[in-house]
């Protein structure tokens, strides 16, 4: 006799452990860090971010940088004039002020 709610409980998502190697590489490594962004000056340190693209828009929303993140650990200078600005990696978007 199944307890009450047992087979909602079966169906509702959750944690799981994967069965194979197979179901990782089909995940890769985005179930381990989400993209990181630090700033220091003009320098973006972005880190978990390999196959994203970085893109930055200054207040108006026009894009001024559009760049693809071809490692996961990667530093860009910014040769943009002061002021703030949104940079966008993937899902990860923030706020920056260059002064």
């Amino acid at each position: 006799m199944a307890l009450p709610g047992a087979a909602m409980a079966e169906a509702e998502p959750g944690w799981g452990f994967m069965e194979s190697n197979a179901e990782y590489a089909a995940y890769g490594s985005s179930l381990l860090a989400e993209p990181s962004l630090t700033v220091r000056g003009n320098v973006l340190h972005i880190q978990n971010a390999q196959g994203s693209a970085l893109e930055v828009y200054d207040v108006t929303g026009k894009r001024v940088i559009l760049q693809s993140i071809e490692s996961n650990d990667k530093t860009v200078t910014l040769n943009l004039n002061k002021g703030c600005y949104i940079v966008r990696i993937g899902k990860l978007t923030r706020k920056i002020s260059l002064s």
